[in-house]
């Protein structure tokens, strides 16, 4: 599940939901910073995310983003460990989004996004 705080867009398609975790976005359309938020290699679901969103192992997702904040093309993204730590940290900070793979009823409503078949 896809959610976000304060997060102008409330509807993505999978390709922009692919290009925000790739770092392609780096600011919402209001001015605000996009802060990605991923899951760890400790998270057990790194790899699901990584495959599925990314098309990579977690090793080549750590590798990748990496190298785009070393560059200076994007700011770094926040690891948790676990998608309540995902969901905390989207919940108490604008402009961050995440995916998550908790059950509808732990999330608020006004953080869950809308992600186009």
């Amino acid at each position: 599940m896809l959610i976000g705080n304060d997060v102008p867009k409330k509807s993505f398609s999978k390709g922009e939901v692919k290009s925000v975790f790739k770092g392609e976005w780096t600011s919402w359309n209001n001015g605000a910073s996009v802060v990605v938020v991923l899951p760890g290699s400790k998270s057990p679901f790194a790899s699901e995310f990584s495959k599925n969103i990314l098309g990579t192992s977690v090793q080549g997702m750590q590798k990748f983003w990496l190298s785009l904040v070393f560059q200076g093309r994007a700011n770094p993204p926040v690891f948790v460990d676990s998608p309540q730590d995902a969901l905390q940290f989207v919940k108490y900070n604008k402009g961050a989004i995440a995916v998550v793979n908790l059950p509808p009823v732990e999330i608020p409503s006004y953080l869950i996004l809308n992600v186009q078949p």
